[in-house]
């Protein structure tokens, strides 16, 4: 099979477990993971930069960047002090205006995050919208202390197919995990940020809010009912995202 290097984060949760099933479904290619360093033997090939909020790093990489996004929150002080070049760098999409912006890339660059792609790989089992959800940040291992009863907590270190099984049986899904909502957003399932300890990765919400072209808003535990009338009253605003385009500008020939 025809391989290709992608840069993939190890850490075992639906967003990071993501970005090499999207590849390796929509395109028929085997993903040869990569993360901050290259192999060797690598040094110098082009590496596809898919789903994930990496951006800040890998300067100097020869980087093909498709629906990737920029978060400063995840930027170190090593890479901060030696950000690299850009010079080999290729965009072909971004999640959304704010890393548009960011990498000072025109208007009219394809939006959209890889993970609205997901409905092209996975139909869900059919089962009833009966109960509301609540789903959990990886760095997150227990429910906030103030979370409203009744509601079934779900982690998001666990296989993404599972995930989508849930939130396409979940009436409404509150979630502190970025790709949980554009998941849902592609199911069509209503959902609503709660921030919940982990503000560092803030700004790449933002990014998914303006490819969607509403408002962002976060809400704490205590204002689910709020969150609720936040979804009902911008749902119809959402923009579509052109997941034609995202697949048509796919870079497939840097596989080897």
């Amino acid at each position: 099979m025809t391989k290709i290097l992608q840069i993939v984060n190890g850490i075992p949760n639906v967003g990071d477990l993501l970005a090499p099933i999207i590849t390796e479904k929509l395109f028929d290619l085997e993903v040869v993971p990569v993360f901050k360093e290259l192999p060797p033997e690598h040094i110098g090939k082009p590496v596809l930069g898919g789903l994930g909020s990496f951006l800040g790093y890998y300067g100097d990489w020869r980087m093909n960047i498709w629906g990737t996004g920029y978060e400063p929150g995840y930027v170190d002080s090593a890479t901060k002090a030696n950000p690299g070049t850009r010079m080999d760098w290729t965009v072909y999409a971004v999640r959304g205006h704010v890393t548009r912006v960011a990498l000072g890339l025109p208007q009219g660059i394809p939006l959209g995050d890889p993970a609205v792609l997901m409905p092209k790989i996975y139909i869900p089992r059919k089962a009833p919208q009966e109960k509301s959800r609540y789903f959990l940040h990886w760095e997150n291992e227990n429910a906030p202390t103030l979370l409203s009863d009744g509601l079934e907590i779900v982690t998001t270190r666990q296989d993404p197919f599972q995930v989508i099984d849930y939130i396409s049986a979940t009436d409404f899904v509150f979630t502190e995990a970025l790709h949980v909502a554009i998941l849902a957003f592609a199911y069509g399932v209503p959902w609503a940020w709660i921030l919940n300890k982990h503000t560092r990765g803030m700004i790449k919400w933002f990014d998914w809010f303006s490819s969607i072209g509403v408002e962002g808003r976060c809400f704490t535990v205590t204002e689910l009912d709020e969150a609720r009338k936040w979804y009902a009253k911008n749902a119809r605003k959402f923009n579509k995202i052109d997941s034609d385009k995202l697949l048509q500008v796919f870079p497939a020939h840097i596989a080897y």
